[in-house]
């Protein structure tokens, strides 16, 4: 798997990385097919058919959000204010969380999130760290090397629409359900299968 973020650190530092979780006989396959994109991004930015989605996504957990406001608990409720406390925020609901995101989403266009994700991931160096249970050996030049190169390659713009079917189809056959108990106070019911999946 793999994903990118910027994280704000107590408004001194502000990091954007990239984190890969690979095969470990896969994984400079999976640096350069992770850096490749990277590299489109900067070099070409994103479609709308991009943005569309993640707009999509973000929609749907802030819906989320809303339909199950009633069902979070004290110690969670607790961790958000002080959170919002220690970052100087604003503490909401999820009903004007997702009205504050309705407003946002209809101003953001792919040149924007261009712009701003072109000042995060340039200008500093990349500082790269790989982690593995084995030895490898000449890792680091490995990695440098495999990273140099993929970011530095031409590469091709992205598809101007996304027409990707859902990857998984097969399930499998159905678990046996062992056990299912409803919580009545807590409008919740748990099962747990018979391989011991709950």
């Amino acid at each position: 798997g793999a994903g990118a973020q910027l994280t704000n650190f107590n408004k001194v530092a502000r990091s954007a990385y990239m984190g890969l979780f690979l095969e470990e006989d896969k994984w400079e396959l999976g640096l350069e097919d992770a850096t490749t994109e990277l590299n489109r991004a900067l070099a070409h930015g994103f479609t709308q058919a991009e943005l569309d989605e993640l707009l999509a996504n973000l929609r749907t957990n802030f819906e989320y959000g809303v339909s199950s406001a009633d069902k979070r608990n004290s110690g969670g409720l607790a961790g958000g204010i002080l959170n919002s406390f220690f970052n100087e925020t604003v503490f909401v609901t999820p009903a004007t969380s997702l009205k504050l995101f309705s407003e946002f989403s209809e101003t953001v266009t792919p040149a924007g999130v261009t712009k701003e994700f072109r000042s995060q991931w340039t200008g500093t160096p990349a500082k790269l760290f790989f982690i593995s249970k084995d030895t490898v050996e000449n890792a680091e030049e490995r990695l440098l090397n495999g990273y140099t190169e993929a970011l530095h390659a031409a590469v091709e713009k992205p598809e101007a629409e996304l027409n990707q079917s859902f990857a998984y189809t097969d399930f499998g056959a159905p678990g046996t359900i062992a056990d299912q108990r409803t919580l009545e106070e807590l409008e919740m019911t748990t099962v747990r299968f018979a391989n011991n999946v709950m």
